[in-house]
């Protein structure tokens, strides 16, 4: 598998020498993930069923958050080149209104980790 390289902190394409950066195996596997968990549910016209489900489940606050959890691991180990979750994170800081995700995977390539702030 191989893909456009993204940068970590705005998740724009990266450029080395005014061409485009490739990722690939572990990374490529770590960067889908982060991309997956970005895309909002129904954001895509041709798909609405694709994506995470922020409004609906995440940021649902009488959803608990057990729930919330497996909803992102599920998206996790759906993700293609995933083969388990060795560690992960989901914390919700109240007084900013910020989530962050933090995993390490098993993937067909090896060891894989990633974070990101939602």
């Amino acid at each position: 598998m191989i893909d456009f390289k993204l940068s970590k902190d705005t998740h724009d394409l990266v450029l080395e020498n005014g061409d485009l950066s490739f990722v690939s195996q572990k990374e490529e596997i770590a960067q889908s993930i982060i991309v997956r968990l970005l895309f909002l549910e129904a954001e895509w016209e041709l798909n609405y069923t694709m994506g995470t489900p922020w409004f609906d489940v995440l940021f649902n606050t009488r959803i608990p958050q057990s729930l919330k959890e497996q909803t992102i691991k599920n998206i996790i180990l759906q993700t293609d080149g995933v083969t388990g979750i060795r560690s992960f994170s989901f914390v919700v800081d109240s007084a900013t209104k910020k989530a962050n995700v933090t995993f390490e995977v098993d993937t067909i390539y090896g060891v894989t980790a990633g974070s990101t702030a939602l």
